[in-house]
């Protein structure tokens, strides 16, 4: 059987705790978005809480700091936790003091508006446009064709 990796064992001992204490422990990591926290429990309001989980000494790449930021904005509780004791702390289980503040270059990310796709690489690169006669030709050509309709002045002629 394979070893645990670190945020695997500190996972499970969270959702050991998160058990006994009553609350909902989910695995969501890989689920069709990059980026996403990988964790969704409930605290002890039964209020939903996303945490990302990471290694001590470690944080979020910049994708999911975005990820983050996107959650929090719409109203989610969205962190990351490198220990159990973060963990109790953002579920209510200890006193929470931990305060929640983005890095500075994930802030000039934010104000320049990168979306979490572009953080990590994976957005569409625009095309390059054709030249104005090849453009004018393949579209001549695509008409011919009956593949689009000629271009009509005003709305729907």
């Amino acid at each position: 059987m394979a070893q645990r990796q670190p945020e695997g064992k500190l996972k499970d001992e969270c959702r050991k705790i998160a058990i006994s204490a009553g609350l909902l422990f989910w695995n969501i990591e890989g689920k069709s978005t990059n980026g996403v926290p990988d964790t969704l429990c409930t605290n002890h309001l039964g209020r939903v809480v996303m945490v990302e989980f990471k290694v001590p000494g470690k944080s979020p790449n910049d994708q999911q700091w975005l990820r983050i930021h996107d959650l929090r904005e719409q109203g989610v509780s969205a962190w990351y936790a490198t220990s159990v004791e973060e963990w109790e702390m953002l579920v209510g289980l200890r006193p929470n003091t931990i305060e929640f503040v983005y890095p500075p270059h994930v802030v000039k990310l934010i104000e320049l508006g990168t979306t979490a796709a572009q953080a990590k690489g994976h957005s569409r690169k625009p095309r390059k446009a054709p030249a104005p006669d090849d453009a004018y030709e393949r579209f001549a050509h695509l008409i011919m064709q009956g593949r689009v309709k000629p271009p009509t002045r005003g709305r729907g002629a």
